[in-house]
Order: C-alpha cells, then sequence, then structure tokens
C-alpha cells in the first residue's frame, strides 16, 4: 500500500526560487502560496510574511518573472496592500484572488513576487524571491482522450 501524496509534495504546487531584495535590518519577506491554483478557485490566496510591518505591499503575477523592480502591472494580477504588523520584520498580509474557469487556461505557468516599500536595504523595495505555479483543471473535470478513446472510435488503434 501506498500512501497518499499530499498536495504540498505534488507537482501541482507553488515553488518558491530564486534571490529577493533585503529590506529593513536586512530581511528578504517571504512569499507565501499554499493553496491550489486550481481553475474556477474564487478565493486564491497568496501571502507574504516578513515584511516591514506597516508599509504598503504590491503583488505583481505575470507570464514571465516581473523582476527585482517593482513593475506598473502584472499579466495576470496587480494588488496593493498595506501590511499588518509594526517594525522590520513583522510585516504581514495577503490578497485573494479569483482564477477563471476559463478550460483555455489549463496548464499556464506563472511568476510573481511581492515588493515591499521599504528603502531600509539599499533599495527601492525589498523583494520576495520568486514564486511560479500552473493552473490546473479542478479534479473530476473531463479528460480529453486522444485517438477516439473517449467516442470509443478504436479504428485508429490498428
Amino acid at each position: 500500500f501506498d500512501r497518499p501524496k499530499l498536495f504540498s509534495e505534488s507537482g501541482r504546487a507553488a515553488v518558491i526560487e530564486g534571490v529577493g531584495l533585503p529590506g529593513s535590518g536586512g530581511l528578504v519577506p517571504s512569499p507565501v502560496a499554499l493553496e491550489p491554483p486550481v481553475l474556477g478557485n474564487p478565493g486564491f490566496t497568496v501571502a507574504l510574511q516578513g515584511g516591514l510591518g506597516g508599509a504598503t505591499a504590491v503583488l505583481a503575477i505575470s507570464d514571465t518573472d516581473p523582476g527585482l523592480v517593482t513593475p506598473g502591472s502584472g499579466d495576470f494580477a496587480f494588488e496593493i496592500v498595506v501590511l499588518d504588523g509594526v517594525g522590520a520584520g513583522q510585516g504581514y498580509g495577503s490578497v485573494s484572488l479569483a482564477i477563471p474557469a476559463d478550460p483555455a487556461l489549463a496548464g499556464r505557468e506563472l511568476f510573481g513576487r511581492w515588493y515591499v516599500d521599504d528603502t531600509g536595504g539599499g533599495q527601492a523595495a525589498a523583494v520576495t524571491p520568486l514564486f511560479r505555479f500552473t493552473l490546473f483543471p479542478p479534479l473530476g473535470a473531463t479528460i480529453v482522450f486522444i485517438d477516439g478513446f473517449e467516442t470509443a472510435d478504436l479504428s485508429d488503434w490498428g
């Protein structure tokens, strides 16, 4: 008997990679993206922890890495929030995004970063490492087979 695989162990979980830029106290804020990026999810939450409490933060999610300089927009999402908490490394916040139920988006890979208005690290903003995730259809969605399998036409199977 093999144990069931947790979502966090699957290839569908968001991956955090690369480097960010530090802010006050030399601290680099961290992105948090734990929820499944399933098509039709009305409340896909992306969070930030370890930022400058009380600072303004921008979330940008795009088709490519938004980079280490705060962008002016995002292909998928661009949200601005004020972080809760007080002081260096104590800021946190989140944004809830609706993922369209459009099947054409299945397999779309997206990349995101948070940018915290914090010049304490010598830059214009403290920036999280990159996070990336791939949109996928809900479980139980219609699976499309090839070569006529779904219609029981097996004539091409030789």
